[in-house]
């Protein structure tokens, strides 16, 4: 089983711009709804009705998301976790009708004629599938979420293996390199002393001076100009 991973700060506002969208198309068709029925709605009332309720959607997917981790169905013990994720979220649906039928019947008086109660219930009974997906919904999307960010952190771990894998190569064969080339420099700066050429010899001794300044300033870096 994959290691969970590590928790990051919720991003909010992420969250709120989603789930603000998804409480206008609701309340879009909400007021669809009521126009092509007959009824006298105003264009404010269905935002009213809507928005607190995506709100607390919102309010919510934090803690979906740590279920979710606390609880993962992808793991041997899936179907205890699925029931519990079952139970869990037909329990928060159905608080959730609860409080949104006590809130429309107070924004819309017209849609309660029954009490809060028998509402909430109706409300239960026809929306419990579709909420419910909601639930699942966001489930979903956080494992995809940990998926992506786990396949990213694997990619970076293996590019700043290969970087030091290269870097070692490169170390290797200067260790190599630079022995053989300083060899050949002296051998090279003693020739020249003695065939008596001491100027050549001077300019040697010096250029071979610099070089070696030269490589020790830059021993890090893999390229020099």
């Amino acid at each position: 089983m994959n290691a969970p991973p590590a928790r990051r700060p919720a991003p909010w506002g992420l969250i709120l711009g989603a789930w603000t969208a998804y409480g206008l198309v609701q309340a879009a068709e909400m007021f669809i709804n009521f126009q092509v029925r007959g009824g006298a709605l105003a264009w404010w009332q269905p935002l009213l009705a809507q928005l607190p309720q995506s709100l607390i959607w919102a309010l919510v997917t934090p803690s979906i998301i740590w279920l979710g981790r606390r609880f993962p169905i992808v793991d041997r013990r899936w179907p205890q976790h699925v029931a519990i994720h079952l139970a869990i979220c037909l329990s928060f649906v159905f608080l959730q009708d609860v409080v949104y039928a006590y809130h429309l019947s107070n924004v819309i008086p017209s849609t309660a004629p029954r009490g809060v109660w028998a509402l909430a219930l109706q409300l239960f009974i026809v929306w419990a599938l579709s909420d419910g997906l909601l639930y699942w919904m966001v489930l979903v999307v956080s494992y995809a979420v940990d998926n992506y960010r786990r396949f990213r952190e694997r990619e970076l771990a293996a590019s700043q293996l290969e970087t030091q894998l290269a870097q070692a190569d490169l170390q290797a064969l200067k260790m190599q390199l630079q022995p053989h080339f300083l060899y050949n420099a002296l051998h090279t700066i003693g020739s020249l002393v003695r065939t008596g050429d001491r100027e050549n010899a001077v300019r040697v001794v010096a250029g071979l001076g610099g070089l070696l300044r030269l490589v020790l300033d830059h021993a890090a870096q893999q390229e020099v100009p």
